[in-house]
């Protein structure tokens, strides 16, 4: 052998099979996760290079690696390029510090995401194709096509520390920034304390854009969200009931009720939902009533249904708010709802310019526009004749089912009364 070929031999390519297991015995951080390898066949080339690629073949295969296990039929892996596909279907288990609706944590927990046609993790970029689920502990998300940006970018290379969990053994995971969802998405979210249910949340939109980290949510229509919560004043948007965690003790959930809240939309979602506010566009109808079970499918055109305590609003935008009232340490609904909007309840029907709820009041207020009145139309029974009032502003108290109107310019009473002001 010439001199200059008497170095170490280096082992470039290695295919094991049957029942194949490999470990890295070695990590370069402390307290670090071994990547491991499972499958019924194992291709590596550049075996002992940093920018080696690995093929696993199985029923399924898998590969874990700090934070991250990842199963599938075909698995490709380009260490150098910290870059892992998959063609067809499979799972993606990752350690997360946040929930699918961005709130922290107490501890870490585990997002996992199924696909049917591929995925690619590359960089700080994840996206998943095909039927994608994501779900974790209490939520769910359906879509067709789900992107998924990290805070930093992965790094499967040997000896990085900014790859998927760096720092395995303290539990640390990614942080996911931002998350996109187009071709359809549903989004769900059930929370529950000492067992029992306390909130059932579900959105449907056309595609669904959010920073995870900040709250900031937009969303395209056409859609609906379905929000039940129990018991009066403790309904809360894309939040948790009862208190900053969550918490309604079992007594109060027997003592209260089920308040639901329906938005059907044709236009974009905008909002926040860390700050628990959006806003809903074009063609949005409301529903606002009490109910009795966790899956009721609310009609949004028919106020007969809703009984003496519901509402149907529609209009041209709607923005809904969770609110923290000082007074009694709770969370309180708000509604606003602007342009071309009418209010119905089972014994009234309103017109208005503009149109305000607030639930720690019990307030519900209709206004004109400076150029045209709040017209309402009022029944003392169903069937009876209306009464009738055009007013600047008109306040309506839903609990004690009190009317007051206010600069009123014309007013028709043939049954019942109307205090004016």
């Amino acid at each position: 052998m010439p001199e200059e070929d008497q170095g170490q031999a280096e082992l470039t390519e290695l295919t094991l099979y049957h029942d194949v297991r490999v470990v890295e015995t070695v990590t370069e951080l402390p307290g670090e996760k071994p990547i491991t390898i499972t499958g019924d066949q194992v291709a590596i080339q550049g075996v002992t290079r940093p920018d080696s690629r690995i093929t696993l073949l199985g029923a399924p295969a898998r590969f874990e690696a700090r934070g991250v296990r990842v199963d599938g039929t075909n698995i490709n892996v380009d260490r150098g390029d910290s870059r892992i596909w998959i063609t067809g279907p499979g799972t993606l288990d990752v350690v997360v510090q946040r929930d699918l609706q961005g709130r922290p944590l107490a501890a870490p927990g585990v997002l996992r995401t199924t696909w049917q046609e591929g995925m690619l993790l590359h960089g700080s970029l994840i996206r998943f194709d095909e039927e994608v689920t994501a779900s974790m502990s209490g939520g769910r998300l359906d879509t067709k096509t789900l992107e998924l940006t990290l805070t930093s970018p992965i790094d499967l290379s040997p000896g990085a520390t900014g790859g998927i969990g760096a720092g395995g053994g303290t539990g640390g995971g990614p942080e996911i920034e931002r998350l996109f969802c187009r071709g359809g998405v549903m989004l769900e979210n059930a929370a529950h304390q000492a067992g029992r249910p306390t909130s059932y949340d579900r959105l449907r939109a056309a595609d669904l854009t959010m920073n995870v980290k900040t709250g900031r949510m937009t969303a395209a229509g056409p859609g609906r969200l379905s929000s039940v919560r129990v018991g009066s004043g403790s309904m809360m948007l894309a939040g948790q009931g009862g208190s900053s965690d969550g918490a309604v003790s079992s007594q109060a959930a027997d003592n209260m009720t089920l308040q639901a809240l329906t938005v059907e939309f044709e236009g974009p979602i905008g909002g926040n939902m860390n700050q628990r506010q959006l806003t809903f566009q074009r063609r949005v109808r409301t529903a606002f009533p009490p109910v009795d079970a966790w899956d009721v499918v609310l009609p949004t055109d028919a106020p007969e249904l809703h009984g003496p305590r519901g509402a149907l609003i529609s209009c041209d935008m709607l923005t809904v708010a969770q609110v923290y009232t000082p007074l009694t340490g709770e969370e309180s609904l708000e509604l606003e709802a602007v342009g071309n909007t009418v209010v119905e309840g089972d014994l009234f029907t309103a017109r208005v310019a503009r149109m305000t709820y607030a639930q720690a009041k019990d307030l519900l207020m209709l206004e004109g526009s400076g150029r045209t009145d709040a017209v309402l139309y009022r029944r003392t029974a169903i069937g009876a004749a209306p009464s009738q009032a055009a007013a600047r502003r008109i306040y309506f108290w839903p609990q004690s089912r009190r009317w007051k109107i206010d600069d009123a310019r014309t007013l028709e009473i043939t049954g019942g009364s109307l205090q004016r002001r």
